[in-house]
């Protein structure tokens, strides 16, 4: 039996016990179940680059592209290229105001190394962004990624990070150059598999 010198810790107590049992009693929800979805051809694509790279590594842009469509997750359009020509047709053929990435391998935070040049409007931008990319990186440059250029909305990140005792968990907060700096990330388990039903 719980004894406290003062009734104002035992009445805490009790909340905290009341809102636990709250917690346990409130709606679980049910987990959706979304169609059309290829995950067996996902586990293709992960067992493919598991086996070239055995200590894992970082996908692609193309890559990335081709795993998030399996799962139906749209991407804005984009264009790769490998020229400067090449980069003002690209934006031409958007039509609107672009952004300018660079594709460097092992690069994950474009933002913070000056790999993306935003709003460009017209060839003579798209060109200064251009050679600007390819000055900042040289050799290292893959290739250039042009985008429309999306307004609006809130960046985030949606990940999934290996933990050594729990084992897969997603993880989502701030997105784009706040990742590292806000520090409101948040993680779950992967929702297990839904057991089978008896014959």
């Amino acid at each position: 039996m719980p004894c406290y010198a003062l009734p104002e810790s035992a009445i805490r107590a009790l909340a905290r016990a009341a809102q636990y049992r709250a917690w346990r009693a409130r709606d679980q929800g049910t987990i959706a179940r979304l169609g059309g979805l290829r995950q067996a051809g996902a586990r293709e694509f992960a067992v493919c680059f598991l086996i070239q790279h055995h200590d894992g590594g970082w996908l692609s842009p193309a890559e990335v592209t081709s795993l998030l469509a399996c799962y139906g997750i749209p991407v804005v359009t984009t264009r790769p290229v490998i020229s400067e020509g090449a980069a003002v047709e690209a934006a031409a053929s958007l039509g609107r105001r672009v952004v300018v990435k660079a594709d460097v391998p092992g690069l994950v935070h474009k933002s913070g190394a000056g790999g993306v040049q935003l709003d460009l409007h017209g060839e003579q931008e798209v060109r200064r962004a251009y050679q600007a990319l390819a000055a900042e990186f040289g050799t290292s440059l893959r290739q250039i990624l042009v985008q429309l250029m999306i307004s609006g909305g809130v960046e985030v990140l949606i990940g999934v990070a290996q933990e050594p005792v729990f084992g897969p968990l997603i993880v989502f907060g701030p997105g784009g150059v706040a990742t590292g700096l806000l520090g409101g990330h948040t993680a779950r388990l992967t929702p297990s598999p839904a057991p089978a039903q008896p014959k």
